[in-house]
């Protein structure tokens, strides 16, 4: 089985998701540039949005409930050295004990070229609480990455953390979930996701949700 171009349905509801959100173009492009033919497993998967993972990728998480293809620990990997062909690690790193010995991990189990995809947050809510422990800077994510052994393509800021953001937060969890207000609340979030559009249009180097980091190992 190899990773394909997304596809519309569970492709679309799978990025379409959480912090896959926030970098739903980056992962498009990335599924179907570097890691395009390629294996590509989704380390630290969580649980998919609506109960199944798209079945162009393998997945990986510590946790059975997530449905993952393999039950692992990230900073130990069930694999040989070099025989994964892609990766994706999205909003996983700040979620660790330690994040140099994951992507060490991560290092060896990659094969030569092999493409990875990491998201991380900065301004971002905290979240999976209590284990939300680490924010990355484009720079800090930079270093750790090619300290493990990979050579980096592009760092970037991702979408500004603006006004649009911050409503989209306070709305979610302050509005009544159903009842007899569901169809309002459900008018209000076309609202503030309209609003994000001004987020993603405005430069976000200072203020960004998170980071992106596209490479491959060494």
């Amino acid at each position: 089985m190899s990773a394909a171009v997304p596809a519309p349905g569970s492709w679309e509801r799978y990025l379409h998701s959480s912090a896959r959100f926030h970098a739903e173009r980056e992962i498009r492009a990335f599924l179907a540039g570097p890691a395009r033919g390629r294996r590509v497993w989704d380390l630290g998967c969580g649980t998919p949005p609506l109960g199944a993972h798209p079945a162009a990728l393998f997945t990986l998480d510590r946790q059975r409930s997530a449905g993952p293809t393999v039950v692992a620990d990230l900073e130990s990997m069930p694999f040989a050295s070099g025989t994964i062909e892609g990766a994706l690690l999205v909003a996983v790193l700040e979620h660790v004990d330690r994040p140099a010995r994951v992507l060490a991990e991560l290092a060896r189990v990659m094969a030569p070229g092999a493409p990875a995809y990491v998201w991380v947050p900065f301004l971002h809510e905290v979240h999976e609480y209590p284990v939300d422990r680490w924010r990355f800077t484009p720079d800090g994510i930079r270093e750790l990455l090619e300290d493990a052994g990979f050579a980096t393509r592009s760092v970037a800021a991702g979408r500004l953390a603006g006004l649009g953001t911050v409503l989209a937060h306070l709305y979610r969890f302050l509005w009544p979930p159903a009842g007899r207000w569901l169809p309002l609340r459900r008018l209000g979030f076309r609202i503030v996701d309209a609003l994000r559009i001004v987020d993603r249009a405005a430069p976000a180097r200072d203020w960004p949700i998170g980071t992106t980091w596209i490479g491959q190992r060494r």
